[in-house]
């Protein structure tokens, strides 16, 4: 079970690296291994579809158990479409990450290879 404090720890993470970098604002989302929401956070400036976008992506990440980014490149292997799991809050957008045991981060806001290195680095030991 992902705890609110290691949530927000995450979270911490992404917006110390955002606001060190100077780049564009950013949604985080944090959710547990079910894709709920445990913590959230916005920049100021952000735009509105990023809102639903983080969490959609950390949503994905933990019910897929693996990145966003990942699960884009296997629907592309199988010949699938992410219509095909059902489920509208599925994206395949990089940006949604799983954290080592339970839930997932997801970041957007930035490119997709942008949004995908923050949430990694939020997981990261060394971050």
């Amino acid at each position: 079970m992902l705890a609110l404090a290691q949530a927000r720890a995450l979270i911490d993470r992404v917006l110390e690296r955002c606001a060190q970098d100077g780049g564009k604002p950013v949604a985080v989302a944090v959710v547990d291994e079910r894709g709920d929401l445990v913590a959230f956070a916005r920049q100021d400036g952000v735009t509105h579809r990023s809102l639903r976008l983080a969490q959609d992506k950390a949503y994905t990440a933990a019910l897929q158990e693996s990145s966003t980014r990942d699960f884009a490149e296997f629907l592309l292997r199988t010949n699938r479409t992410v219509a095909a799991f059902a489920d509208p809050r599925y994206v395949t957008l990089a940006g949604g990450v799983p954290v080592p045991g339970g839930g997932a981060v997801g970041v957007s806001g930035r490119s997709a290879d942008d949004d995908h290195a923050l949430a990694t680095a939020a997981i990261s030991p060394a971050s």
